[in-house]
Order: C-alpha cells, then structure tokens, then sequence
C-alpha cells in the first residue's frame, strides 16, 4: 500500500507538470520564422512579412508582380526602398543618397550604374547575384496567382539586391560603396521567403489584436524602436517618398546613367546625354586621328557609335568592345547641330558626357550653344584628364544631316 501511495503521488507530480509545462507553453507561444499579413486596408501597403530575427519586407503589387518593395535587413539601421520595371525586375535603389541603377540582366549577373550624393557615377559591370534573373524574368503575372507568389517573388528580388550592392561595395571605386558594408547576400527573411515558405502557410489580416499576438511581429517592432506596428509602415512609405524625391533631383544624373548601362561598352565607353529637344552630336577621335561621328559611325580601330539621337535627350554613344581599343590618347567633342528647317528647335542645351576608361570614369556637364562645338576631354590608358581643353572641332566642312 506504501508504494502504491509513491507511485500515486508521483504520478499526480507528473501530471500537474506537465499540464504546467502546457500552460506555460501557451502562453509564450514560439514564434514562427515569418509572419505575414495583409496590410492593404491599413496601410499603403498591400503585405508586410516579418522575420523574427528582426528583418521584414513591405510590397506593393502591380497585376500580381512586385511594383515596390521595401526592404529592411536586421542589420541595417532604416531598410531601402526597392523600385521594380514593369516585368518586376530592379531597377531603381535608393541607400542613403546614393542612386543604384539596375539593367543588363544576364543569367545570374547583372550591371549596376551608382550615382553618389556628389553626382559622380561609376559603372559596375557583370555582378554575379544568388538567382537567375533570366528565369525570373520569364514568368509572367499569371504565373504568379496569389500572395504567396508575390512573396516568394519579392523574396528573390530583395535577395539578389542585397547580393549585387554587397559585390558593388567592394568592387566600386571612389568609394560609392562605402555605406553598404552592412549588406550581406542571402538575409534571413530572403532565405525563408523564396525557399521554406509552405503552401498553406497563413496570411494574417493585419490588426491590432492579430500583431499584439504575433511574437515576431513585435520583435520586429523593437527592433526598430517604435511604439506601434502601424508606425512600420509609415517608416517605410516615409523613407520611399524621400527616396523618389531624391530621385527626381538627379533626372540628368539618371538619364546618363541608364543610358551609359543599355547602350554599347567595353574598354571604352563615352555617352551624352541633354535636357531638351536639340540635337546634339557626340565625336571622339582615336589615336590614329580617324575621327567617328554620325556620318562616320565606324573608325578602323573598332570604335563604333551605336546610338546617334536627334530627337532630343540622348544618349548618343560610342564606344570600343572588350580588349579591341588601341593604346594612345582619345579627344572627345560635342557639337549642337544646327537644323535650318526647325528654327523652332531649342537654342541652348544643358549636356553631360559619362567617359568610361580603363576602368576610370569621369563626369562632364555644361551648356552649349546652338552650331557652337566643344572640347571635353582627353584620355588614354593612364588616366583621364579633369577639364575640358583647346577648342572644339572644326564642323564648317560637316555634311548636313538627313532625316
């Protein structure tokens, strides 16, 4: 009877832990790895996913693709605004005043123009990222049906920025990538988006009892210092107005640099751009003299103009491919052509010219006169020189141009 009364007793003990261990359970529930909710109705917008390591993802969905993220890492003190194109690939980022231009996908690589807050540009060719944009290009917005889809798509996306500004840190020179040593390739919540996301996993409808029941949700709110979950989103929409503000300051600034990334490059690479509708003309002599322009788009030591504008805007483009320019010293002109059945066409244009070199690049902007012609800039394999010199070319013997 003694044991029997043991054995009772003990097995009550048990009992009464183990129903204590379930309580305790819940009342602290482990939060899951991510946690998303549907934000829509609340705030601008449409799904907020929360890592519990602190991280989190806002998106804005255009005919089910991506249009805008928002992209914030444990890491990094405020997050970046990611602007998507029309096929929800990267196109524009903004960290801390500098502008991060996006194109040229090929496969798992892609090319980045970076404007820094002093306006000079460097250009990063051929990053190696963790995905194949090339496949995520080629899904359509009906491959993407529901908001799982666009998760894991913003996932992808968020995560080979976050891989690409990582290798542009380190790889550009004047020191544009100085603020992004806090960016990794493969942040958490990029991780768990794209890769362990179940099929049924739940999207929450965000409210206030849902977040204050959310572990994750309020660690991400700690994380970043502020009272409410609301608060989040304003953060972000906050940090994005800024960023496309900064944006439409650096119109000229971007207009060079998108067109220096999709129009011809190689060892050397000049590109100009204006603000109206003039027609400008861009000439760069090579070391033998041989001259290439629109009329001679074409020099025997392999330069080539591949974009001639004369509708206003640029680019105009020349350039040499990959390991073909010869060593010696290169001019670069412009000229404002005259067009004498237009009297109506603009009589100044403010111009920049992007000269890629060797590796170097530099940055030229003015204003130019109607017929008036000027002298950039000299450069060789040593270096590029840092004004413009001499006189322009002479134009008295040019041929006039036919539409």
């Amino acid at each position: 009877m003694k044991n029997l009364f043991k054995l009772l007793l003990l097995t009550g003990i048990g009992i009464v832990f183990i129903l204590q261990s379930c309580k305790k359970e819940e009342k602290e529930p482990e939060p899951n790895d991510i946690n998303i909710f549907d934000v829509s109705n609340d705030t601008d917008w449409d799904y907020w996913a929360v890592g519990k390591d602190g991280d989190y993802l806002f998106v804005k969905e255009e005919n089910s693709l991506p249009k805008e993220i928002f992209f914030k890492p444990e890491n990094d003190k405020e997050g970046y605004p990611i602007f998507l194109d029309d096929n929800g690939l990267p196109e524009k980022v903004v960290i801390e005043n500098y502008i991060f231009l996006f194109g040229n996908y090929n496969g798992n690589k892609v090319d980045i123009s970076i404007i820094s807050p002093n306006g000079n540009i460097e250009m990063v060719r051929d990053i190696e990222t963790e995905i194949d944009w090339s496949t995520l290009a080629l899904k359509s917005a009906k491959s993407v049906e529901d908001w799982r889809g666009v998760l894991k798509w913003s996932g992808n996306v968020a995560g080979g920025v976050a891989c690409g500004l990582s290798v542009a840190a380190t790889v550009a020179s004047g020191g544009a990538g100085l603020p992004l040593t806090i960016i990794g390739c493969g942040a958490n919540i990029v991780g768990i988006v794209t890769e362990f996301l179940p099929a049924d996993y739940e999207i929450l409808g965000f409210s206030a009892t849902t977040v204050g029941a959310v572990t994750a949700a309020i660690g991400c709110v700690q994380s970043v210092g502020i009272s409410c979950a609301l608060d989040v989103a304003s953060t972000a929409t906050s940090i994005v107005d800024i960023s496309l503000d900064h944006i439409a300051e650096n119109e000229e600034n971007i207009r060079v640099g998108e067109a220096a990334l999709y129009t011809g490059h190689g060892d050397i690479q000049i590109t100009l751009t204006w603000d109206n509708g003039a027609d400008l003309d861009l000439h760069v002599t090579d070391p033998s003299g041989e001259e290439i322009w629109w009329d001679e788009p074409y020099s025997s030591s392999g330069g080539i103009l591949d974009y001639d504008d004369i509708d206003g805007l640029g680019p105009e483009n020349i350039y040499w491919p990959k390991n073909s320019a010869p060593s010696g010293n290169y001019s670069v002109y412009i000229h404002h052509f005259v067009w004498e059945d237009e009297p109506s066409r603009p009589t100044s244009s403010n111009y920049t010219v992007l000269v890629s070199a060797y590796g170097r690049v530099a940055k030229y902007t003015g204003s130019i006169m109607l017929n008036e012609s000027i002298h950039i800039t000299e450069f060789n394999q040593n270096g590029i020189k840092s004004a413009r010199i001499g006189h322009g070319i002479d134009i008295s013997k040019k041929k006039l141009k036919k539409k």
